[in-house]
């Protein structure tokens, strides 16, 4: 009975991080093929106010159903201020993050926002105190280093690269470092549903980007360009939203029940994910050095999952030792089911 409540968990965390691996996929496919349109890359903060809008309708949406099925009133739990940050926060990383795709090809792009990893630690000791097992430590400097390691092949490879894009995206890390640990803390703090977040998040990260896009004209712009690749821009910016709208659920999740740096994990598995699958979708160069680099950054990814699940890792391989011991003790010896499974308990308790 005791088990019950760790495999239940267990089988919680699989199936959510299997839907962040697929629906963020699928959300990498269409970002690329976006921004692959001629004359639409070049408004990124555009294109991220119209995602924050649609995703900001279908979180109130969200939001209303489950507050008519648990019959709740609509009204936030937490100040204003708070919704305002997390909202500020994603719509810099967001757009951040899409303009240095106009300068940074995506596997680039996608290696770069992958080293967060750093930066979510730094903000989990900043904002909320933490402390990290050593373990921890080694785990996200090989990744970091996995990480850079793929940069560097890719720098070599393709010739896009340029400072402006670079610093686009070192500011969508550093936005994006704050808003996973504070999006953590304050669902913990006022213990708010995630629909709440999302909904009050989204809606004012849009109107902030309404009224930045409108102060610098390229909202007009922008419209013309959308309009003018219509209708199949307007179908891959409704799918991306969609599938944005799934992801950020996920993770939000996938933070409250494991934290930000199992989130950020997860996450950055995916970027490896979802770069393979970039290389297979859209024709790029390859060397086998990303191979590599991708082991090293696998290596850091297991340790830090061995990290955080220490007890139960060391029981199951107990169990894996002594069930291939008894597997060639056995014909030697005549054991009783019994003994069996008093040897297994005792190997657990070791």
């Amino acid at each position: 009975m005791g088990k019950t409540p760790c495999v239940a968990s267990t089988f919680q965390f699989v199936f959510t991080a299997g839907g962040v691996f697929v629906v963020y996929a699928g959300y990498a496919v269409v970002q690329e093929w976006i921004f692959r349109i001629p004359n639409i890359r070049e408004y990124g903060a555009f294109l991220t106010m119209v995602e924050f809008t649609i995703r900001a309708l279908l979180c109130w949406l969200q939001f209303w159903l489950q507050s008519t099925l648990n019959k709740r009133r609509v009204q936030p739990t937490a100040p204003f201020r708070c919704y305002i940050l997390v909202g500020f926060t994603s719509a810099a990383t967001m757009v951040f993050s899409n303009c240095s795709l106009f300068y940074l090809n995506y596997p680039t792009q996608m290696m770069f926002k992958s080293c967060k990893l750093i930066p979510v630690m730094i903000g989990g000791i900043l904002i909320q105190s933490k402390r990290y097992h050593k373990l921890e430590y080694i785990s996200v400097f090989c990744m970091t280093l996995g990480l850079i390691w793929f940069t560097k092949v890719d720098k070599t490879l393709n010739t896009q690269f340029n400072l402006i894009g670079i610093l686009y995206i070192c500011s969508a890390l550093v936005f994006d470092a704050f808003l996973g640990n504070f999006q953590e803390k304050i669902l913990k703090q006022y213990r708010m549903t995630q629909a709440e977040l999302t909904t009050y998040s989204y809606s004012f990260g849009a109107w902030a980007l309404f009224v930045i896009v409108s102060a610098d004209g390229s909202i007009i712009q922008g419209y013309r360009a959308l309009r003018g690749a219509a209708p199949l821009s307007l179908e891959l910016i409704l799918g991306l939203s969609v599938l944005g709208f799934l992801g950020i659920n996920l993770v939000l999740l996938l933070i409250r029940r494991n934290g930000a740096l199992v989130s950020v994990t997860v996450t950055t598995l995916r970027k490896v994910i979802s770069t393979v699958i970039s290389f297979l979708t859209f024709a790029k160069p390859f060397s086998i050095e990303y191979l590599y680099a991708g082991i090293v950054l696998l290596s850091g990814v297991s340790l830090n999952i061995y990290s955080k699940n220490t007890k139960h890792c060391n029981s199951f391989l107990w169990v894996l030792f002594s069930r291939t011991c008894l597997k060639y003790i056995k014909p030697c010896f005549k054991f009783k089911k019994e003994d069996l499974s008093k040897f297994e308990e005792s190997m657990l308790k070791v």
